[in-house]
């Protein structure tokens, strides 16, 4: 089998196989007309076409036409422009986070007020992999919220993006480096297009956590039942938050 390229997400790899129809028909229709099943089962077979690994789209071509080298070839292109702008962009835009100074992180940490359910929170810069990648990106932030008359919920928020060949991770541990065991709180999940999958989980850490890490930062590792991915939350970046948090009350 020939490596294809998609020409609807640009992707280039093995393809794969799908079939028609449902395979539930199939079963339902075996229960209840064994020839008519037969032949629905033998048109899905038969039928079968090849997709995209990646999106699934049927728009794929083989990577060796001239077609294929064309797109190929202008994909390279547009990356290559697309590196040097972020290039550009990032010498002129916000410093990664662990460049930053904690004043830095507390005037970019956000306040927000509900009058109506009662409750302020405050959110941290998001930081981590943010161009989806196909395969495994993620972004994080620290949140407090605090419902009047009730103690502080303070977590850091993971946002975690997989291409629909990996699926989904299923995150529900984690542990810091010390190998303390912080709770998971799974928030929401999501399936885009071309089955890619969102998961928001919230790690959740009691403020005396935060104040014992201001100056050595956190690093944890996040388990699921697919996946691990390790995170480092800067001493300067919990720092900025708590004070950003103290001084709007939470």
């Amino acid at each position: 089998m020939n490596t294809v390229i998609c020409t609807k997400c640009g992707s280039t790899g093995w393809p794969r196989r799908k079939n028609p129809g449902s395979f539930a028909v199939t079963i339902l229709l075996l229960l209840f007309f064994i020839i008519p099943g037969l032949i629905y089962e033998a048109w899905r077979i038969f039928s079968t076409y090849k997709v995209c690994k990646l999106c699934g789209s049927r728009d794929i071509i083989p990577a060796d036409s001239p077609l294929g080298k064309k797109i190929a070839a202008n994909l390279k292109t547009t990356l290559l422009i697309l590196i040097i702008g972020l290039s550009a962009f990032g010498c002129a835009g916000l410093p990664p986070i662990e460049k930053q100074s904690a004043a830095e992180i507390a005037a970019r940490t956000t306040f927000y007020r509900d009058n109506f359910k009662k409750v302020s929170s405050v959110d941290g810069e998001k930081f981590g992999v943010f161009l989806y990648n196909g395969v495994d990106d993620f972004e994080a932030w620290l949140h407090a919220e605090k419902q009047d008359g009730k103690e502080t919920v303070f977590a850091l928020l993971v946002k975690t993006t997989r291409g629909n060949s990996y699926g989904w991770a299923f995150w529900g541990e984690a542990f810091d480096k010390d190998g303390a065991n912080l709770n998971v709180e799974k928030i929401a999940s999501e399936v885009g297009d071309g089955g890619v999958t969102y998961e928001l989980i919230g790690v959740h850490m009691v403020h005396s956590y935060l104040e014992s890490h201001r100056a050595s930062g956190i690093f944890l590792r996040i388990d699921g039942k697919r996946a691990q991915k390790v995170i480092n939350v800067p001493a300067n970046y919990i720092d900025g938050f708590l004070n950003k948090a103290s001084a709007s009350g939470i």
